[in-house]
């Protein structure tokens, strides 16, 4: 029997005739857009920056002297040993040298000059450094009572003497300090006398009637 095929008519909903050839123009545009994907695929691909951005200034050495400064008086003020205080101090000293450049900067180069820092002054560089803060001098502040932090305003009392008078006296604030001046509990305590309690309240009378701050940290004169 003789077998009938069906053609699909042409039209919109209808499969269209044999594929129309391509004009030279319509291959080389086609030749061109492979070519400029083949040479995006080759291209090295950026690596993401999964480091951590900087939400805060960039602490610059000063700065870090000043904050290993005050750790320093607080170690002292706390018994610390003096080998420990001496390394803060001798850090600070080599930071304030480098003025105001980037802390971290001079870390990476590791450029603070011929001058050996101790293990515990560089953690709390690399602290700085990272968190614009030290969790050492937060801790050691926490530590501390507020009346001390007040007496380390008062001129020529360092945190050597205040710790002597803490401990023998039991003083935690500034009131107590010139009451035991006054009554002479102060002047009886070894290495103290009645020049050294005068001396500390007109230091005390001279930062109420002035009102001026003096920066704690630089009250070491004893």
């Amino acid at each position: 029997k003789h077998r009938t095929t069906i053609r699909p008519k042409r039209g919109l909903f209808f499969a269209p005739s044999s594929p129309r050839r391509a004009s030279r123009s319509e291959v080389l545009r086609d030749l061109r857009l492979f070519s400029k994907l083949e040479q995006f695929s080759k291209r090295p691909q950026r690596r993401p920056n999964l480091r951590r951005r900087r939400i805060f200034p960039r602490m610059d050495c000063r700065s870090a002297a000043h904050a290993l400064t005050q750790i320093a008086t607080l170690l002292e003020l706390h018994g610390e040993d003096r080998f420990t205080v001496r390394a803060m101090q001798l850090g600070a000293r080599a930071a304030a040298a480098e003025g105001e450049r980037p802390l971290d900067a001079l870390l990476s180069a590791q450029g603070f000059g011929t001058t050996p820092l101790a293990p515990a002054a560089l953690a709390v560089l690399r602290d700085l450094a990272e968190t614009n803060g030290s969790a050492l001098l937060e801790r050691l502040q926490e530590e501390t009572p507020e009346g001390l932090l007040e007496m380390l305003r008062v001129p020529g009392l360092g945190p050597a003497r205040i710790r002597r008078i803490h401990d023998g006296l039991h003083v935690e604030t500034l009131q107590e300090l010139e009451q035991s001046a006054r009554d002479g509990r102060l002047a009886s305590l070894p290495k103290f006398g009645d020049k050294t309690a005068e001396k500390i309240l007109k230091g005390i009378a001279d930062l109420r009637a002035t009102g001026a701050y003096v920066l704690w940290q630089h009250g070491r004169a004893e």
